[in-house]
């Protein structure tokens, strides 16, 4: 199951793309959702396709999803989309960790490896563990864990993000 369903945060058609281009979600799982969830309409034609073409080369179904998508949004600018949907995924990989039944410190090792797969977002350096951190500033679990939970609150805030 993908992060944002395990999350239970809504999903859309750009969600599907940007999780898709980064293998955060398989083919199989967008299957699954688009005929499980309420997504913005679209083509019966589309589904079908998306349906069919479940098994194809992750190219062919990259490109098959994109166009279907360009149509659902009117050519929209995907670019700004897409950037909101990427923050979505972080938050709710973020939120998966936080979530877990581990210690605060093992979490923070999480959100460190996970910083460092996602090409270290710039505004996560609070809660990165091991960076040094500026004069007579603490880092103690507590803290860092502190600002690691706020940060979320942040994101799901600025971002909108929307909970089933």
């Amino acid at each position: 199951m993908n992060s944002l369903s395990k999350n239970k945060i809504k999903i859309e058609w750009i969600d599907l793309l940007v999780g898709f281009e980064n293998r955060w979600i398989n083919s199989y799982e967008i299957d699954y959702i688009i005929f499980n969830d309420e997504l913005n309409k679209c083509s019966e034609d589309f589904l079908i396709t998306l349906n069919i073409e479940k098994d194809s080369t992750h190219d062919v179904f990259y490109n098959i999803l994109l166009n279907g998508i360009k149509k659902i949004y009117n050519n929209k600018n995907l670019l700004d989309l897409s950037f909101t949907s990427e923050h979505k995924w972080f938050t709710s990989f973020l939120l998966e960790i936080k979530n877990s039944s581990k210690n605060k410190y093992d979490k923070l090792k999480d959100v460190a490896y996970l910083w460092e797969k996602l090409k270290s977002p710039n505004e996560w350096k609070p809660f990165i563990y091991y960076l040094p951190v500026e004069l007579n500033q603490t880092t103690n679990v507590e803290i860092l864990y502190s600002k690691l939970e706020s940060y979320i609150e942040d994101c799901i805030f600025k971002h909108s993000i929307k909970f089933e």
